[in-house]
C-alpha cells in the first residue's frame, strides 16, 4: 500500500464537510465550523499533527506526463495523469486512476533539469484538489532531466539556450512523482469555472 494514509483522511474529511455544509470550499473552513476554531489556511501535516510537521509523513502519488515537456516557452506547464487509484480505508476511490494533474515547471539549467516545487492540481470529477507538491523523478531526484540532445538547427531551441542556458526536453509518457509538501484545498469545479470565467451581464 502506498504511503497515501494522510492524503485520504484529508481527502475523506473534505467530502464529509461539503455534504453538511454547501459552499465551503477548503478543509480551514470545515474544521472551523466542527471545533468552533479560526478560519485559517492548515497546512497537509497540521490537520492531523497540529503541533509539529515533520518531513517523514508525506504522500508519493505516482504519475506520467500526458505531452513533452521543454523549456521552448519561459512559462513550463507540466500536464500528467494519475497511475494508480487513491483509496479510502473503506474502499471508496477517491482520485481515480487517469486524473489529470496540471503544474508549472522551471528550468534549472546547473542540473539540465525541469524543477516544480510549487502548485498543483489534481481534477476529480467535478471538483479541483489544489496542492503544494514537488516534482521529481523516478528514482526520487528532483525534476526531470532531458532525455535527448538539443536540435541545434532549430530557432526555438536556440532561443530556449540563449534565454536558459540549455534546451530541457522530457517525452510525452515520462514518470514522476509528485511529493506532496503543503497546503491542500478542495474546489467544486462549477465554482472554480465561474471564479475563472466570470459571465459577463451585457448580452
Amino acid at each position: 500500500m502506498l504511503p497515501y494514509l494522510f492524503f485520504v483522511l484529508f481527502i475523506n474529511a473534505k467530502v464529509a464537510a461539503l455534504d453538511h455544509s454547501a459552499g465551503q470550499h477548503s478543509l480551514a473552513s470545515a474544521k472551523a465550523s466542527g471545533s468552533g476554531a479560526p478560519i485559517g489556511q492548515p497546512s497537509f501535516f497540521s490537520v492531523y499533527n497540529p503541533v509539529t510537521e515533520t518531513s517523514e509523513t508525506q504522500v508519493t502519488v505516482h504519475c506520467k506526463t500526458l505531452r513533452d515537456v521543454n523549456n521552448l516557452e519561459q512559462r513550463i506547464t507540466i500536464v500528467g495523469n494519475v497511475q494508480e487509484d487513491l483509496v479510502s480505508s473503506v474502499g471508496k476511490i477517491i482520485v481515480p486512476a487517469g486524473t489529470k494533474v496540471i503544474g508549472e515547471g522551471f528550468c534549472d539549467s546547473d542540473r539540465n533539469r525541469i524543477l516544480s516545487r510549487d502548485h498543483w492540481t489534481f481534477y476529480v470529477s467535478d471538483h479541483l484538489i489544489r496542492v503544494t507538491a514537488t516534482m521529481l523523478d523516478a528514482l526520487s531526484a528532483e525534476g526531470l532531466r532531458s532525455a535527448q540532445d538539443p536540435n541545434l538547427n532549430d530557432a526555438g531551441v536556440r532561443q530556449a539556450i540563449y534565454r536558459d542556458g540549455t534546451y530541457i526536453n522530457i517525452p510525452d509518457g515520462s514518470d514522476f512523482l509528485l511529493k506532496i509538501t503543503g497546503n491542500i484545498s478542495v474546489e467544486e469545479l462549477n465554482s472554480a469555472f465561474d471564479e475563472n470565467h466570470p459571465v459577463s451581464s451585457n448580452r
